[in-house]
Parts: C-alpha cells; structure tokens; sequence
C-alpha cells in the first residue's frame, strides 16, 4: 500500500508543517466566508423573486382591469352616437317650431 501511486499524490499535497496548515485554515476560512455571502446572497434573490412575481401578478390584474374598463367605453361611446343625433334632430325640430311660432306671431303682430 505504500507504493499505491495514488496514495504517494495523496500525501504530497497533505500539509506538512505549521505554516502549510495556517494557509489551509486561512483558504477554509476564505471559503467558509464566500460561502455565507453566497447563501446571504440566495437569500436576497429569493425574496426579489417574491416581489418580482407579485408585481407582476398586480401588473396583469392592472391590464386586466383596464381590458374591461376599455370595452366599457367602448361601449357608451357607441351608444352615444345615436343619442347625439336624437338631440341634434330635437334640436332642430325645437328651433323650427320656434320659428313657425315666432313668424306666426309676427304675422298676427303686424296685421
């Protein structure tokens, strides 16, 4: 087993003294640390994710509404077409009945 090659690179790379040690502990320190910033990190993201899909569930319920709301006015303007002519038809039919009566009186008047 000491001739295994395998092994031989094993204990190569094990640190030898006190000083190869304080590095290994520094680089898991190191590691340790980007690896709570990550999961700080995660964390931030999934909370942004959150918000992200209400905003955007708010924003279609806002498309939504404004949908109906546009065929609503679609709809009064439609029916106010034909109610603009009706009162311009009234409108003449009251100022030429006005005007029959006015120059019936006038007739009368200057008789």
């Amino acid at each position: 087993m000491i001739n295994d090659p395998k092994r031989r690179i094993a204990d190569d790379r094990m640190p030898q003294n006190d000083a190869e040690h304080m590095v290994l502990a520094q680089r898991i320190a190191t590691v340790e640390t980007a690896v709570d910033r990550i999961a700080d990190a995660m964390e931030r993201l999934v909370r942004l994710e959150e918000r992200h899909a209400e905003t955007r569930d708010g924003v279609v319920r806002a498309h939504d509404r404004i949908d109906t709301l546009t065929a609503r006015c679609n709809e009064i303007e439609q029916s106010v077409v034909p109610l603009k002519w009706m009162r311009r038809v009234l409108a003449a039919l009251v100022l030429g009945a006005a005007g029959l009566i006015g120059t019936h009186l006038m007739e009368r008047w200057l008789r």
